[in-house]
């Protein structure tokens, strides 16, 4: 009896091992339709001779968040500075930028856009049935100047496009962006990083310990939260690692 006794629960533990407890089912979950917005796209369809005239237009379409973006790009005093035009005027006719923008146009179509969408809406329904009071944030597209991937501002997201043009991009040959940082710098990476963004803005570190084992855990509870949002993504998106790095 002893021996069937063992056997059963070697078998009840194999068959517990084989099954995710973090991929709940969340088809029924209700949310709002994910639109990412294209702020890149309005921000660089102004007209560098006119700037004063459009930039209180484009406030008015994305309220908040054009002057977060001046701020924490361009021009710290923000858009109603007239001392920052030069800034924003300098950045929309730079022809690095404005090619690495059109370099984003051809990489992310709105099928491209459509996926990306579609991708954190399943992290939304699976952060809302883990936390169903909690809001579900805005999402822009900008270009940040090679500065941001995910950038987060109060219930907003952006994300940083030119960062994810593939590691083979000429952009960060001439940058000289070293090889490890490239390897994640590719569009199926953006929802892994949007999500870990989304997180460590939510459950920021409090331990005021500062010692490396308390920075170890808060770390294994972002992965864990990133197997909560994101069950069926491959563990190389969500670790940033290769999977030759993963697989070693």
């Amino acid at each position: 009896r002893l021996i069937h006794y063992l056997l059963s629960v070697v078998c009840c533990l194999f068959v517990s091992c084989g099954n995710n407890p973090l991929d709940v089912d969340v088809s029924a979950i209700k949310i709002e339709p994910v639109n990412i917005q294209r702020f890149d796209r309005d921000f660089f369809s102004l007209n560098a001779d006119n700037i004063s005239r459009e930039l209180p237009e484009l406030q008015k379409k994305y309220p908040g968040f054009t002057d977060l973006f001046v701020r924490n790009i361009l021009c710290p005093s923000g858009i109603n500075d007239s001392a920052c035009i030069p800034d924003i005027t300098r950045f929309i006719n730079d022809k690095d930028m404005r090619g690495a923008f059109d370099e984003c146009r051809s990489a992310f179509s709105e099928p491209d856009i459509d996926v990306i969408e579609t991708e954190i809406a399943e992290v939304f329904r699976h952060h809302k049935y883990y936390f169903p009071e909690k809001n579900i944030p805005k999402v822009f597209t900008m270009m940040s100047g090679f500065n941001y991937s995910i950038a987060t501002a109060d219930s907003a997201f952006a994300i940083g496009l030119e960062m994810y043009l593939g590691n083979k991009s000429g952009y960060y040959d001439m940058m000289r962006i070293p090889n490890y940082k490239r390897a994640t710098m590719q569009k199926e990476y953006i929802v892994a990083d949007f999500s870990r963004a989304w997180m460590i803005n939510r459950f920021p570190n409090k331990s005021k310990s500062g010692t490396l084992l308390s920075e170890m855990i808060y770390q294994g509870k972002l992965l864990y939260l990133s197997d909560a949002m994101m069950p069926d993504a491959e563990d190389t998106l969500k670790i940033g690692f290769t999977k030759k790095q993963l697989d070693w």
